[in-house]
């Protein structure tokens, strides 16, 4: 293969580049992507949606996407292949190149992760942020709930993959918003014919010009992260002491886990380089080996004279509530001398997410399917169609079995900004009045001063106020 995007576009096998066989192990143990399907997919060829494009290239910034392809190669070889096992375009795996550069260390203000997914958007796709973990920043979870994400978009806006990325970078609201004009006045929904924010079509120009960046690099030494599952909460520290990897490296590509042990309630699995799969993939047989990676950097503190489980937690910088979870404790009450386990302290900052009871946007629910489940009854309960279910989640027979988790996405439009076109008699003072929106707001919407109108003119009837 001459072009590194065929390269990559292939599956990053490491044995047979036109294949279909499956880079990541195929042992059962392990928590892998499935192999990839051959079959030709309803949603994309085998190449890139967006054409790639020369015109847009000084939209991006090509030095650092040239340094990311060079250092983070393999995280985005698992995103691609994962788009692909999806069979989404491979368009969405370009998307990281713009909002991150792929480091997965990265935290932007409230946003973090190669997606860099904000508090909001985590809570809306089922992303939990707790005391041991962000799944934010986790390349396997995040990446799950961003193709999830992208089949709902792809189900919304007409099956069309320019409008999917559009929504993902402008959201989808205003998106239906123009499309919903459009078809009011019978013009075509095309991305070209909306009429939107030119910032929120640049997004998919830029797309254009990193698939034209990426297919003209030379082929790279790959070098594709694999998953090692563990039987339990491991100590990172000490798995990269006794198999001699390096701790910097283990720690980039997991860097969800936000302390040197894994979170005890899972993932119970890491992220590793091919050349590491063998050593870590070693200690999972060994039950000497894994008792040496176990929770063996916990405090254990004896507890004094006017000591309490606040002044406790608060000293080695955890929480109340942990201490009494891996204590095994049912209430806060604790006695002098008496001993107890603390989770070591040497972490990253913990960031709780914000309340939000209602937050806007699509809501992902992940449901485990139980025994008496039919798709029937979980479109009646989720009020959403059958033929919803089976596109979200690519069931390809009305089958569903128990344990299996079936993707629910919730959406409920808000009442946002569309667009009227003026015809023959209108006045500013006729339209707001059949839109129901008050004469000031509608010319400060559009930036008129006077009264003066035109037909065919194209004009934004804000949100109506609550």
């Amino acid at each position: 293969m001459i072009r590194y995007q065929t390269l990559l576009c292939l599956g990053v096998s490491l044995t047979a580049l036109s294949g279909c066989q499956n880079y990541f192990s195929s042992d059962d143990t392990e928590m892998s992507l499935p192999p990839r399907n051959c079959a030709a997919s309803r949603y994309v060829d085998n190449n890139m949606h967006v054409s790639a494009s020369t015109s847009e290239l000084h939209l991006i910034n090509m030095d650092k996407i040239n340094e990311a392809i060079h250092d983070r190669k393999d995280i985005f070889a698992y995103v691609l292949t994962a788009c692909q096992n999806a069979n989404i375009p491979s368009d969405i795996a370009l998307i990281p190149f713009l909002t991150s550069y792929y480091d997965p260390q990265l935290i932007t203000e409230d946003k973090a992760g190669i997606w860099q997914i904000s508090p909001t958007m985590a809570q809306n796709f089922s992303l939990e942020n707790t005391y041991w973990f962000d799944a934010r920043l986790d390349i396997v979870q995040s990446t799950d709930a961003i193709i999830a994400y992208m089949k709902f978009l792809h189900s919304k806006l007409d099956a069309d993959w320019s409008l999917v990325l559009t929504a993902y970078h402008a959201g989808l609201q205003p998106i239906l918003d123009a499309i919903n004009a459009n078809k009011n006045h019978n013009m075509p929904t095309t991305l070209d014919a909306l009429n939107l924010d030119p910032e929120a079509k640049y997004f998919t120009k830029k797309i254009a010009a990193v698939s034209h960046l990426i297919k003209n690099l030379p082929n790279p030494d790959e070098s594709p992260i694999m998953q090692v599952a563990f039987p339990g909460q491991i100590d990172m520290n000490n798995l990269a002491s006794i198999t001699d990897i390096n701790i910097d490296q283990l720690k980039i590509l997991n860097n969800a886990f936000k302390r040197n042990l894994t979170d005890p309630h899972g993932p119970h699995r890491l992220l590793v380089s091919t050349n590491d799969y063998p050593k870590l993939k070693a200690i999972t047989k060994d039950a000497s080996q894994l008792r040496q990676i176990s929770k063996t950097n916990w405090n254990y503190h004896i507890v004094k004279p006017n000591e309490s489980l606040s002044i406790i937690a608060m000293h080695f910088e955890t929480t109340v509530a942990e201490i009494k979870r891996v204590n095994h404790l049912k209430s806060d009450i604790i006695r002098i001398n008496q001993k107890l386990l603390i989770p070591e302290n040497n972490s990253k900052p913990v960031t709780q997410p914000p309340v939000m009871n209602d937050s806007p946007g699509p809501k992902r629910i992940l449901h485990t399917v139980q025994k008496q489940d039919t798709l029937y009854h979980l479109s009646k309960k989720y009020h959403v169609t059958i033929h919803d279910i089976t596109d979200w989640n690519q069931l390809d027979k009305n089958a569903i079995k128990p344990n299996q988790v079936i993707t629910i996405w919730q959406y409920k439009p808000t009442d946002t900004a569309h667009f009227y076109t003026v015809k023959q008699n209108d006045s500013l003072a006729k339209i707001a009045r059949e839109h129901k929106v008050t004469l000031a707001s509608l010319k400060e919407a559009n930036h008129i001063d006077g009264n003066i109108i035109h037909p065919n003119d194209r004009l934004i009837i804000p949100a109506k106020s609550n």
